[in-house]
């Protein structure tokens, strides 16, 4: 019982089941539109916190690399001005060091390396304080990180000292 079936018998097929009430598909309401869109409004949130998430674990913190006349390279992570409550501003640099924190005496020599090329920039500027802030690079998204700050001040003579006060 090979039997062709026509183009005729065909469109006639269509509408029928168009006609057919149970086959029909409800119309585009406002009402179903709010509603769809309610039922997607949880899975937009989870994606979006998925992308944030993996976005924030995937970034390093901004930085630059600057070369000191030894060759080592400083991450420099910003350099501006400080304003104090009282007292004169300051420059503060900040940065992040390889060094390990638990050798104080490393950082030092470290710091005062990059104090060589960054007092130029507090004299220029005026400054009669300067910071360098070394800090420890971030790793993930939660972390704790170490940071100390060695404050340089401008003697009245023009000299640079460190201030070693605890």
């Amino acid at each position: 019982m090979n039997r062709r079936i026509c183009r005729c018998e065909c469109l006639a097929a269509a509408r029928l089941l168009q006609a057919h009430p149970s086959r029909r598909r409800p119309a585009l309401r406002v009402g179903n539109v709010a509603q769809r869109l309610n039922m997607l409004k949880p899975l937009a949130i989870v994606a979006f916190v998925a992308a944030a998430f993996l976005a924030a674990c995937s970034q390093q913190p901004a930085f630059t690399e600057q070369k000191l006349p030894s060759g080592r390279v400083v991450k420099i992570a910003g350099i501006g001005k400080m304003q104090f409550s009282a007292g004169d501003p300051a420059l503060m640099l900040k940065y992040f060091s390889e060094v390990d924190f638990d050798k104080p005496a490393e950082l030092k020599t470290e710091v005062e390396e990059i104090w060589q090329e960054f007092r130029k920039d507090a004299d220029k500027g005026g400054f009669k304080a300067a910071i360098i802030s070394a800090n420890e690079m971030p790793h993930g998204m939660i972390s704790s990180t170490r940071g100390w700050n060695f404050v340089y001040e401008k003697h009245a003579d023009g000299t640079w000292a460190l201030n070693e006060k605890k």
